[in-house]
């Protein structure tokens, strides 16, 4: 009797036990989820304000303004820069046939000087003869040009809907003389939400930071004439006042994470994206079967005797210390590991965070079941790797930990093989990991460790934002490849030119990432040149020119828009520099000159000089194209750019 007590209080702790681990498996999901949905709509907000720079780039909606005659009158008139300006919100409106509702083109005074509606062009008769009450016109004026004001919601007065305006000023002999505007639907922002969720089984969540209200729920639609969100949920409140940018907590018994969406100028929404499981965990949610069933059977385990028990309590711990799917360590185990080995004052104890990057899409794409062998896989490749005094842990998701004792010589190539080990390429797909790792010296205790190596592995994962820097990149070029795909053509081509130079050259990973945005984004600029001049067949005249030598600052001001494009934008400024100090904008010479616009400069020059004709000469072959670089290294180019470009080429026809 007494030896079924003990079992049946054994079971009772090692249900206890699994209960833990499932909680902080269920932690790391939520986390995971939360900080996901957060990147995914700061993107959205970041790709709403690089559309509307591009859109106010076009240089029809100054020279509205420049030309003579009342504002009334040009309006009344429908002048060609007018009927210009409002076929760019068309345009501007096609490209998110499902996201934008209305887009506009407002004077300082209030008046609407053009509107589109649902791709619908406004008669002149129905423009608004006053928008100065609008909560985005006032603030977007106190603005500087190239910022962006992005309002809370409000319900479009044409539309019925609830929508987010995006709106930036159009300077006119350095004043901001108008507003060009454009409305994203709130449901849109849902969709994205609740299309791009990691489980099922969580309801994602954005709070306004400031009140505590539902501003979306990815479960509902938001429908036209509804009140915004969930007006009557107040499970939020405890969010007002809080400072913390992500974190966990408990809500209706139900543990919670949550990520703040990074502030940005001009954006006016606070908002918290909140992660909370669908239905409420059941009372022995995350206690194995084989647990209970040791509590049912604790009468019967009274014969088998005191061995057999002992065997079972030892397999059972082993299990509440195994990731079932990978057979490595899971947290629980982590935890209990870090911490003694903090304990004995290890001087080289290293702590190495990952986590996945493409995961996601792998898992959309080919179904949790092949996710799910390739996180076996992977965790092989990394308990294989994990050799000696290092040992391999999953965290839950797809999260991943190494903990090493490794002198400091070798740190370094155990993270990189790590790295390697939970890296996966197939045809349709890539997978790689971001990390960050903690060595003891750096914490006071084993809990610091881990937060430490949790920042730093996603301080690199946010900071890299994607192996192309996605966030605006991929509305850049769909602005380019619509108006000129041939740019685009062009573009793609230049990124394998200078990719060869920048390894020719010895340039890291990040320096010749830098390099092949920089080719592809060269001609951004030009999306604001009108084709009058970019398509003339003829010479250009000397104003003409001074127009065309504007696109290399525009670029750089629609980059600078974009925060993880932003250093690309230098380099696009100064890619027509020269090497003697005759290039513009800026009248930069030799080293002064950004290397990355140094290689954009010459593969530019080489690209056009062999690709078509062109008004002034005829094209070349590649032999003499770069006999004609060599000529100019020294004066337009940098020489030691020119001959790495000519052993790079020397490679590849060899």
């Amino acid at each position: 009797m007494l030896l079924a007590v003990v079992l049946l209080v054994t079971a009772i702790a090692i249900s206890f036990m699994q209960r833990n681990a499932h909680r902080t498996e269920e932690a790391a999901r939520l986390a995971n989820a939360a900080e996901q949905q957060a990147t995914l709509l700061d993107n959205y907000f970041e790709r709403a304000r690089s559309a509307i720079l591009i859109t106010a780039q076009n240089p029809e909606f100054a020279e509205f303004y420049e030309q003579p005659g009342s504002r009334a009158h040009k309006v009344d008139a429908q002048i060609p820069q007018l009927l210009d300006s409002t076929r760019a919100l068309a345009y501007l409106e096609s490209l998110y046939p499902n996201s934008i509702g209305e887009a506009c083109f407002i004077d300082r005074g209030g008046t609407e000087n053009a509107r589109v509606v649902r791709g619908q062009v406004a008669p002149v008769g129905d423009l608004s003869p006053d928008e100065s009450g609008n909560p985005f016109f006032d603030p977007t004026f106190a603005l500087e040009v190239g910022q962006v004001y992005q309002a809370e919601p409000y319900i479009s007065p044409d539309t019925g809907e609830w929508v987010i305006s995006n709106s930036t000023v159009v300077p006119v002999d350095g004043r901001s003389q108008a507003i060009v505007h454009f409305e994203v639907k709130v449901e849109s922002f849902r969709q994205a939400a609740a299309e791009s969720a990691i489980d099922d089984d969580l309801v994602i969540d954005v709070v306004d930071a400031n009140t505590g209200a539902v501003v979306l729920d990815s479960r509902e639609e938001q429908a036209v004439g509804a009140p915004l969100g969930e007006p009557n949920d107040d499970r939020f409140e405890w969010v007002v006042g809080t400072t913390d940018s992500r974190g966990s907590v408990q809500m209706d018994g139900n543990l919670a994470s949550f990520v703040r969406i990074p502030s940005s100028i001009g954006n006016a929404n606070d908002w918290m994206v909140v992660a909370v499981p669908e239905s409420s965990e059941p009372v022995l949610g995350g206690t194995g079967p084989g647990t209970i069933t040791l509590a049912i059977a604790s009468v019967v385990l009274l014969l088998i005797g005191l061995f057999g028990f002992r065997a079972t309590q030892n397999e059972l711990t082993k299990a509440a210390l195994t990731d079932g799917l990978t057979g490595l360590g899971n947290r629980r185990a982590l935890l209990a590991d870090l911490e003694n080995r903090f304990l004995a004052s290890d001087p080289d104890l290293t702590l190495v965070m990952f986590d996945l990057d493409g995961f996601k899409a792998y898992n959309d794409t080919y179904g949790h079941l092949a996710g799910d062998a390739l996180l076996a896989r992977l965790a092989r490749n990394l308990g294989d790797m994990a050799v000696g005094s290092a040992t391999a842990y999953r965290l839950g998701g797809d999260e991943f930990c190494l903990l090493t004792s490794a002198p400091r010589g070798q740190r370094d190539t155990q993270i990189a093989d790590a790295k390697m080990a939970l890296t996966e390429q197939g045809e349709g797909f890539a997978v790689t990991t971001s990390h960050g790792w903690v060595s003891r010296d750096e914490a006071e205790s084993a809990d610091e460790m881990l937060h430490l190596a949790d920042k730093r592995m996603y301080a690199e994962k946010h900071g890299r934002k994607g192996p192309l820097d996605t966030q605006g990149r991929d509305v850049l070029l769909a602005a380019l490849e619509a108006r000129y795909p041939e740019l685009l053509e062009d573009a793609n081509e230049l990124v394998t030119l200078a990719t060869a130079i920048a390894r020719e050259m010895g340039l890291d990973e990040a320096a010749t990432m830098q390099v092949q945005r920089a080719a592809e984004l060269h001609d951004i600029g030009k999306v604001a040149i009108p084709d009058s001049i970019l398509r003339k067949p003829g010479p250009l005249t000397e104003d003409e020119w001074a127009f065309m030598r504007r696109h290399s600052e525009i670029g750089q001001r629609i980059l600078d828009a974009t925060p993880a494009l932003a250093p690309v934008g230098a380099v696009l400024r100064a890619h027509h520099e020269r090497w003697d100090g005759s290039g513009y904008p800026d009248g930069l010479t030799r080293e002064d000159i950004p290397l990355e616009a140094r290689i954009v400069a010459v593969v530019d020059a080489y690209h056009a000089m062999i690709l078509r004709d062109r008004p002034h000469r005829d094209k070349v072959t590649p032999l003499e194209a770069l006999e004609e670089l060599r000529g100019n290294a020294g004066t337009q180019f940098d020489p030691d750019v020119v001959e790495a470009f000519a052993q790079s080429l020397a490679r590849v026809t060899a």
